[in-house]
């Protein structure tokens, strides 16, 4: 309650609503500035207190405020100081527990979950190193659930974070499920899952792991996922998966038609030897410690990502077009909505991707996804999500798979979404024919290109390269990427977006392209407290005018 300066009071529809004046600075202790909730707080909190402490007791974690933790309606809560601190939710059993176990097996059909087994608490307590009840008080039933690792995704850091996701999702549909049928029940605590999987009999090495603790009695079980594919799988019922796995658009081509364009390509377009790139060794906040690097450059081919390769799948998934409309012209003038649109639709292909990975090893094929087949994309600064790629990435796969053209601003285009739409390619054995590459009407020629006008960085041109497949003539844009990314990558240009964040970046560009440069301009920047914040939304995409049809439906 310290540091509040007043009840703030608000009138909707007739009734006063109250709620408090805090510092933010103090509010976001914990939450957003990740400091240790059990450090003694000054009485006043400023940014120069955040630092200090950051500083003096490093970061911590993000933790869950105090605020949410306590909050409970009278009529519905009640104490146990041997559970918790926090008041406890009044409950009334509304499910059995044979219904829950029938409901659980759904959960993890539905998830692509291999294995589910369920234990009674006291099983784990006689010996050993697994105490159930130090998680969950009244816990009664274990249950553990294990997802089965394609072999060509075992070393794939990608792929792995995106199956851990959908298995901890799916433990929380569990957990979730269970309270609010009147149970107990958690999730995503320190108990080790690997453990519990070897305790109860399901535990294997190409497995992974998690565990959900009830106080419902669900008895012992065991649930495996029966896998039914077919090795005759038909273009159609491939792209009907997808779109059942949650895909907008999928199109598809094959490493054939990848060859020929990568010879139209590399004798068109000129692609440096390596890049440098300029990233941070520093900390959450200050100042950069900036280190350049050196990577190599070139065109990559689906067999670069997976021996044997046939077929590329290419799948786009729509972002919602009012975070680009609003982005930096409301009140608020936030690009955080976008921001998080970007991070969460590559996660969402991500989930995408693991299922139809998981669906051709079933027909016993393999399957590997990639955010950015040929490797030339660069990156956008987003430290709210973390670093993502540019929304060129997998621009010439949706291309080569009939579903888009490129803009000027080097980003694709589709009939259906215009630029609001990533993609993902899943890289397969499976031998598909291609997809059509349809006669498109190039939005661009008739535009009045106000992403060339609009660019703080001055980095697009007029000038295209014309490149020819099956008949079809594209139009590759000229980009000058050293100003593309001092600008969105680097955010050393205010109006891309971090001048919303009350950062001071406009470093003039240099004559001199080089990564040296971008070593200088970053250190002449204070950063503060909000370089973990420091979020771009480009501003060629903010005005392009191509949306595509209304409501996601086609132009003619």
């Amino acid at each position: 309650r310290k540091e509040v300066k007043k009840i703030n009071e608000i009138e909707i529809g007739g009734k006063i609503f109250k709620f408090p004046d805090t510092n933010k600075w103090r509010c976001a202790w914990a939450e957003n500035f990740g400091l240790n909730l059990a450090l003694k707080i000054p009485e006043k909190v400023d940014e120069k207190v955040i630092l200090e402490y950051t500083e003096k007791y490093g970061f911590f974690s993000g933790e869950e405020g105090c605020c949410l933790k306590f909050c409970m309606v009278p009529e519905k809560r009640y104490y146990d100081i041997n559970y918790c601190r926090a008041p406890r939710r009044k409950k009334e059993i509304i499910i059995s527990p044979d219904d829950a176990w029938e409901e659980i097996k759904k959960i993890c059909t539905e998830n692509d979950v291999d294995i589910c087994s369920v234990e009674a608490a006291e099983f784990f307590e006689r010996g050993g190193t697994i105490h159930p009840h130090l998680h969950l008080p009244d816990v009664k039933s274990v249950i553990s659930i294990g997802i089965q690792v394609p072999g060509e995704n075992e070393s794939n850091g990608e792929f792995l974070w995106a199956l851990r996701r959908i298995l901890n999702y799916t433990a929380f549909d569990i957990a979730h499920y269970l309270d609010i049928g009147g149970y107990s029940a958690i999730t995503g605590t320190n108990i080790n899952d690997i453990l519990v999987a070897e305790k109860i009999g399901i535990y294997k090495g190409n497995r992974m792991f998690c565990t959900i603790l009830t106080s419902a009695n669900l008895g012992k079980g065991m649930f495996f996922r029966k896998a039914k594919g077919t090795k005759n799988i038909s273009k159609d019922r491939l792209k009907d998966f997808c779109i059942e796995a949650g895909a907008d658009i999928v199109g598809v081509f094959n490493v054939k038609r990848f060859e020929t364009f990568k010879k139209e390509f590399e004798k068109k377009v000129k692609i440096p030897e390596e890049r440098e790139i300029v990233v941070d060794k520093g900390q959450y906040y200050g100042h950069y410690v900036p280190e350049v690097r050196r990577e190599p450059l070139s065109l990559k081919s689906p067999d670069d990502w997976l021996k044997g390769a046939r077929t590329v799948i290419v799948i786009g998934l729509h972002f919602p077009s009012s975070v680009v409309d609003y982005a930096k012209v409301t009140p608020a003038e936030t690009t955080g909505p976008y921001v998080f649109s970007q991070a969460q639709t590559l996660i969402f292909l991500k989930d995408i991707a693991v299922k139809v990975i998981r669906y051709l090893n079933t027909c016993g094929y393999k399957g590997v996804f990639t955010t950015d087949l040929t490797g030339l994309a660069s990156q956008v600064l987003m430290k709210s999500r973390g670093d993502i790629p540019d929304m060129s990435a997998n621009l010439y796969p949706a291309i080569l798979a009939g579903l888009a053209y490129p803009g000027l601003h080097g980003y694709p285009i589709t009939k259906r979404y215009g630029t609001r739409q990533r993609f993902i390619a899943v890289v397969t054995d499976l031998s598909l024919e291609n997809d059509t590459i349809p006669l498109m009407r190039y939005a661009c020629q008739r535009c009045e290109k106000p992403c060339i006008s609009c660019c703080p960085a001055r980095a697009i041109s007029k000038k295209v390269v014309k490149i020819r497949i099956e008949g079809r003539e594209f139009y590759i844009p000229s980009i000058d990427q050293f100003s593309c990314d001092w600008a969105k990558r680097y955010g050393l240009i205010g109006e891309e977006g971090l001048k919303y964040y009350g950062i001071e970046t406009d470093v003039p560009l240099p004559r001199n392209k080089k990564a040296e440069e971008v070593v200088k301009a970053i250190n002449k920047v204070n950063w503060g407290v909000q370089k973990r914040h420091a979020n771009i939304c480009e501003e060629c995409i903010r005005v392009c005018p191509e949306k595509g049809g209304e409501n996601g439906k086609e132009k003619d």
